[in-house]
This record gives C-alpha cells, sequence and structure tokens, in this order.
C-alpha cells in the first residue's frame, strides 16, 4: 500500500485574481474549504491527496498543501474544556484568538466575529482567565481555525449567532491572503 501524496495546491494566487474576475477553468476554481488558507481552511482533503476530489469546488475541505499537522488539544485537555459552559470556553479561547488576530495583521477582517464572540464571553460567570491557565500553552499552539473548532466542540446554543461573522472572516481572510498582502506577521 502506498502512502498518501501531500495535498498540492490547486491554484495560485494569480489564478485565484482570475477566478476573480470570471477567468478560470475547472481545474482552478477555489473551494470553500481551502478560504482562509493555511490559518482559518478546513483540514486536508483526502480525496485529492489520493488524486482527485470529485466535488471541486463545492468541496468543503483544503484543497491547498499542508507542511505539518495542525496543533490539537491532548484528550486530557479537551476533557477539561468540556467542564465549561460555552460562554467560558469562548472567554477562555477569546484572548489566544486576539493574539492570533493580531499576529497575523488581520485585525480588520476578524472586526466582527472578535465582537461577536465578545458578546458571548460577557455571559461567562465563571473565572475563566484562572482556568485558563491550566491550558495556556495548549491553547498558544492552536491556530485560529483550532481555536474556532473547540467552540463547534461545545454545546452552544448561540452557535447560530456565530456562523455568519466565522464565514465572513474566513472569506475576508481569502481575499486579504491573495490580494497580495502577507498573512505572517
Amino acid at each position: 500500500m502506498s502512502s498518501p501524496q501531500p495535498c498540492v495546491p490547486t491554484m495560485t494566487g494569480a489564478e485565484f485574481l482570475d477566478v476573480q474576475s470570471g477567468r478560470f477553468d475547472q481545474e482552478t476554481r477555489p473551494n470553500v474549504g481551502s478560504f482562509g488558507h493555511p490559518d482559518l481552511c478546513a483540514k486536508p482533503c483526502i480525496f485529492l491527496m489520493r488524486g482527485m476530489c470529485h466535488r471541486a469546488e463545492f468541496c468543503g475541505y483544503c484543497h491547498l498543501e499542508h507542511r505539518a499537522s495542525p496543533a490539537r488539544l491532548c484528550k486530557q485537555d479537551r476533557e477539561y474544556l468540556g467542564c465549561f459552559t460555552a460562554a467560558e470556553v469562548v472567554a477562555m479561547i477569546l484572548p489566544h484568538l486576539k493574539s492570533r488576530v493580531a499576529s497575523l495583521g488581520v485585525h480588520h477582517q476578524a472586526w466582527d466575529l472578535i465582537r461577536a464572540l465578545q458578546a458571548v464571553a460577557e455571559r461567562s460567570i465563571g473565572s475563566a482567565d484562572l482556568q485558563a491557565s491550566r491550558l495556556h500553552t495548549s491553547l498558544q499552539r492552536l491556530s485560529i481555525s483550532g481555536l474556532l473548532s473547540l467552540l463547534r466542540r461545545s454545546d452552544m446554543i448561540f452557535m447560530e449567532d456565530l456562523e455568519l461573522p466565522c464565514a465572513q472572516f474566513r472569506s475576508k481572510m481569502a481575499m486579504h491572503k491573495f490580494s497580495g498582502a502577507s498573512l505572517v506577521g
């Protein structure tokens, strides 16, 4: 059995701009899962790794190259995080998310998302700062996508309020990246 081939980029920045202007072909269409690459995109598409993804631009997984596996919380930390209310989880990850956004220089693109998360964090009753100290090192390693994925794991009735700001942020990140601006802070 052969090992999976690494994901290769399906489109360059210039090709993405061609898509913006309506000049593209079947091979270079952007897919939804790649928006915000590498900090906010979905995990790599296993079908593309194996040769071809038939969902093409409708695929919810990333079609661009990932050089390393994303950082994740260990099982013990995930279980510990599960002991808190959704608002407490938001309050714990918010400082790390703000730091990550600042390091990438994408404050403007993240404004609506940060504002929505701050509104949720204000509902937190617990002392999130003390609780987060145990997870501080682990949370620091996570990408923006990794931090936001923790929200999906918690039982959140307000997730609907965050879906639009998250989607808008991913879209703005894609435009920021392909407009020639650097995402590396």
